[in-house]
């Protein structure tokens, strides 16, 4: 069995998707070590920074650790939900749809965030979406000095408090 025929047997489920992100994360931190992967870091935190908010939306909506990633995406719920947020886009890589789409859901269920943890959520997404995009894999990038450490500090918030998000 190649990989890829591995990877199409094995159903996307939100919980493995979570430890995918757990994982990820700790590669993408590895690559912000060294000016020459640098670039390589900030491309796979900002999927990280994706997943968390993708798996944060979802648990928020009642989903199951077992529950497969592409039928909640291609689900009626979700559709109404994007037609509301907007549709996402960035094929629903853009985290700030996934914001939108968690804060309306919780202001739609009456249970919104504390407004600074709110506050604080929209800034950190904001950096994220002003430094990564799923484009950055077509571009030959160099990020030197401490510019991606924002971004870093960003990436770390929303990872030590994903289950904030959505509790």
């Amino acid at each position: 069995m190649t990989l890829r025929e591995y990877y199409a047997s094995q159903p996307e489920t939100l919980g493995m998707f979570e430890l995918a992100w757990e994982q990820r994360y700790l590669e993408g931190e590895r690559l912000l070590l060294t000016e020459d992967t640098r670039a390589g870091g900030i491309y796979l935190l900002g999927y990280v920074a994706e997943m968390v908010m993708k798996a944060a939306y979802f648990r928020f909506t009642g989903a199951e650790s077992e529950d497969r990633v592409l039928w909640l995406i291609e689900g009626k719920e979700f559709k109404d939900v994007a037609r509301q947020v907007g549709s996402p886009s960035e094929h629903n890589h853009s985290i700030e749809f996934w914001l939108e789409a968690l804060l309306n859901e919780r202001k739609r269920k009456n249970r919104t965030l504390p407004r600074h943890l709110q506050m604080t959520l929209q800034t950190y997404v904001q950096t994220i979406h002003n430094g990564w995009s799923v484009e950055m894999r077509y571009l030959a990038l160099q990020f030197s000095g401490t510019e991606w450490r924002e971004y870093q500090t960003a990436i770390q918030w929303l990872k030590n408090r994903h289950q904030t998000l959505w509790r």
